[in-house]
């Protein structure tokens, strides 16, 4: 298994403009609290349903009382669709997207998505994002061509519809939910950047200043759904506490790019989750399924340490499908034929192309 290597450097100019943006802002606040939230993905690397599709991509529906938010957009342009129709999503209604930072796998099914929401021009849906997502970026192997999709398609994106709304600093974008902008990387070896990308700008390792997560403000705590951890679990949820001081840390919600940590790295990172207060970990997309038993195998319960899955919602208050949904995931595992089996890529240090 391949590891991340450390880059302190890269730590310290991940983003001046996104520090100046935080330290200039208003601490943002809470408007509303919710009394029931569910998460219900779209994309993600395993699937508990027979129906749903799996891939490398992240997506999921948040749904927090009457308010509904899409999260990331996946990778396939029609991943999220697709297993929205299987799974009897109606994407139309949405209150918005979030797009948590640049990489395909996030972002590739945005004009789809937009269709199915029945957005246009004259009807636009928004799309928050950090400033930075439109960032220049160059394959490392080939650092004459431009890779950020999102870059690109950034017009014909807003001729289908998508408003995107732009900032670095937290901000509340419905009442009851914060978007965090940029998180601050005090811990620079909890970051697990990817190696296969520079900035166009520097030519330097790029570390996806433009990284973003959603705080979901619930009657047990605060959610915190990620996109990938890029910017460190640790980090993110030492930022969100210190942004809410008087909130508790009820879940943290999605993708910690965890398939190539270390035994000894996951447990750590799950012992600082604990000192820091987080109740629940539900790990998807990049984390994989082994990380979460690993935290199970160093203190964590299994209501506490839970594997998201397409057709398996994430529930405030655990959800009735969790023990049922890992079982089939487990049982799956070793069918060829299983959606689990069918579209994962093996592991890297990199994201697929």
């Amino acid at each position: 298994m391949c590891r991340m290597r450390k880059s302190v450097a890269a730590a310290l100019t991940f983003s001046a403009y996104s520090l100046t943006a935080q330290s200039n802002a208003p601490t943002p606040t809470f408007s509303r609290t919710f009394d029931h939230v569910a998460i219900r993905y779209l994309s993600t690397q395993v699937s508990a349903s027979l129906v749903g599709r799996a891939e490398w991509g992240f997506s999921a529906v948040v749904e927090a009382d009457e308010v509904r938010l899409l999260f990331d957009t996946g990778l396939a342009p029609d991943t999220v669709t697709a297993n929205a129709m299987a799974l009897h999503v109606d994407l139309r209604g949405l209150h918005g997207i979030v797009i948590s930072h640049w990489h395909r796998d996030h972002t590739g099914g945005v004009r789809a998505v937009l269709a199915a929401m029945g957005a246009s021009p004259d009807r636009p849906a928004r799309i928050y994002v950090h400033p930075a997502i439109f960032d220049a970026k160059l394959q490392r192997d080939a650092p004459d061509r431009q890779v950020n999709a999102l870059r690109e398609n950034r017009s014909a994106i807003q001729q289908a519809g998508g408003s995107f709304q732009l900032s670095a600093a937290p901000r509340e974008i419905a009442p009851g939910m914060v978007l965090t902008g940029s998180v601050p990387r005090v811990d620079p070896d909890d970051q697990k950047l990817p190696v296969d990308f520079l900035s166009a700008d520097t030519r330097a390792r790029d570390t996806v200043p433009d990284e973003q997560s959603l705080v979901v403000n619930t009657r047990d705590g605060l959610i915190v759904l990620t996109g990938c951890g890029h910017a460190g679990i640790v980090n993110t949820v030492q930022y969100v506490k210190q942004l809410f001081p008087a909130r508790s840390i009820y879940a943290v919600v999605g993708g910690f790019h965890w398939f190539a940590s270390s035994e000894t790295d996951i447990s750590r990172a799950g012992d600082r989750l604990k000192t820091l207060g987080v109740s629940r970990v539900v790990g998807a997309h990049c984390t994989l399924v082994e990380p979460m038993f690993i935290l199970r195998q160093h203190g964590w319960s299994r209501d506490a340490a839970v594997v998201g899955a397409i057709g398996s919602d994430f529930q405030q208050g655990r959800s009735a499908q969790s023990a049922p949904a890992e079982e089939r995931i487990v049982a799956m595992a070793s069918a060829p034929s299983s959606p689990l089996a069918a579209d994962i890529p093996a592991p890297s240090c990199h994201l697929p192309r």
